[in-house]
């Protein structure tokens, strides 16, 4: 979704990759075009949703997306936000998606996560994000985090070796989590989903 220009038309997100995943605009989502983002306003029932054209199982990704809260990630706490979230249902191992909670930052499958710390974030600022998986099960090799270019230490929730278990064309949900109220209070841009593990230097670039 580049954001650069006004992507959106009759309630939708243009995809523009060409892949034809037009997201539908929910609740009071909208594009503001002094920022250039989608902003969210985390009350409930914003979100952009698209079903997409993914092979299922242990699904090899990177997402790669721009972002900034509208509070911190330490007043956030408990009360969790998602940013984006693949999947139809919230269950262990049949999900992949990146949030904030505990004043952590999440790439999480529901039980089978990695997360690390927000020291590195630039709070209520605009930072860069990256997400990657290889493919082969949940581990600190396997998934990284990146903020604002750099990987992040992280920690490993369970045992490593779980494969991702993603249902094939499964939804993409921006700003909550399918199936909860976990929204988002704040902006993305330039969110992209790849279908493939980018490299330290391609997240850098």
């Amino acid at each position: 979704y580049n954001t650069s220009t006004n992507p959106t038309f009759e309630g939708a997100v243009r995809d523009t990759s060409g892949r034809g995943n037009d997201g539908i605009l929910s609740g009071n989502t909208y594009y503001d075009a002094t920022t250039k983002d989608l902003t969210f306003d985390g009350l409930g029932n914003d979100y952009v949703q698209v079903r997409i054209n993914n092979t299922g199982g242990d699904y090899i990704h990177s997402v790669s997306w721009w972002f900034k809260t509208d509070i911190t990630t330490a007043t956030i706490s408990t009360n969790e936000q998602t940013m984006w979230y693949l999947g139809d249902t919230w269950s262990a191992g049949v999900c992949s998606y990146a949030s904030f909670y505990g004043d952590r930052m999440y790439l999480a499958w529901n039980t089978y996560n990695i997360n690390c710390a927000t020291t590195n974030i630039k709070q209520l600022q605009w930072n860069h994000a990256c997400v990657t998986y290889t493919g082969g099960g949940s581990s600190l090799t396997s998934r990284k985090i990146y903020i604002n270019g750099e990987v992040q230490t992280a920690t490993l929730d369970n045992a490593a070796g779980t494969l991702l278990n993603l249902p094939a064309n499964t939804l993409l949900t921006l700003g909550n989590t399918q199936g909860r109220s976990t929204f988002l209070d704040g902006s993305l841009s330039q969110f992209k989903l790849y279908d493939t593990a980018l490299t330290a230097e391609e997240v850098k670039t």
